[in-house]
């Protein structure tokens, strides 16, 4: 099977929820309009990044299900598509907080990663997460999904990898080199298996941001990339 994927690369507002969910709608629109079955957003993207401590988070985050995931479910099932959303979550058992990414289908949530391995601020108002790094069993193929640091270790990927994954979505707020990462394109080569990278890029409460958005082909090859700038880039996944 070939089929589009598209990695959207996107600048969210700290705290302005709405408006970065409207943003994101559209540019997720558009790269379904452009034939991608695949679309992948950054780390928490529907709301920015720096949260200095859960009073602050805890304005932002939503629990999933809930209103965010059912705003992308519409457009998943309205063109057919699988996305990825990276957003942060609240466990409705336990009130614990998590960075966390959804994958996103026709039908519905398939399967939601919360991030493994915090960085920065994060454990001021995160909690590691405690799903694991599991493998989804797609119409489109096996997919993972990991988050920024998850992909900065060699386990986390070949974990996944030993699944049979066939791709790793992999949504960062990755910072301090330029980009596409050495890391990234590693994680790809090591394990056989393509990367989709969406990554943020802007200023946020003085943390600058790389962008670098890009598809990676089991290879290495970077087949397109972004340097700079809300946009998407599209590649073939085989």
């Amino acid at each position: 099977m070939t089929f589009t994927a598209a990695a959207v690369q996107f600048e969210p507002t700290l705290f302005a929820k709405e408006s970065n969910v409207a943003a994101l709608s559209d540019l997720v629109e558009k790269a379904a309009s452009d034939g991608a079955r695949l679309i992948t957003t950054p780390e928490m993207a529907t709301t920015g990044y720096c949260f200095h401590d859960t009073e602050e988070a805890v304005t932002v985050v939503e629990q999933i299900p809930g209103p965010t995931t059912e705003t992308f479910a519409e457009i998943a099932s309205r063109r057919n598509c699988y996305i990825v959303v990276g957003m942060p979550e609240v466990d409705a058992t336990s009130g614990l907080f998590y960075n966390s990414a959804v994958l996103i289908g026709p039908e519905g949530i398939v399967g939601t990663h919360r991030k493994t391995h915090p960085y920065i601020a994060e454990p001021k108002w995160a909690a590691p997460g405690d799903l694991g790094h599991q493998v989804f069993e797609t119409p489109l193929g096996r997919i993972a999904l990991l988050i920024c640091m998850d992909l900065h270790f060699l386990d986390t990927a070949r974990v996944a990898a030993l699944q049979g994954a066939d791709v790793i979505c992999h949504i960062s707020n990755w910072l301090a080199e330029r980009t596409p990462a050495p890391y990234w394109i590693s994680r790809a080569f090591e394990n056989n298996c393509y990367v989709i990278e969406s990554n943020r890029w802007g200023l946020e409460r003085t943390v600058q941001f790389s962008g670098g958005t890009c598809i990676i082909e089991p290879d290495g090859n970077v087949a397109g990339r972004l340097d700079v700038g809300d946009g998407i880039v599209l590649g073939d996944i085989d």
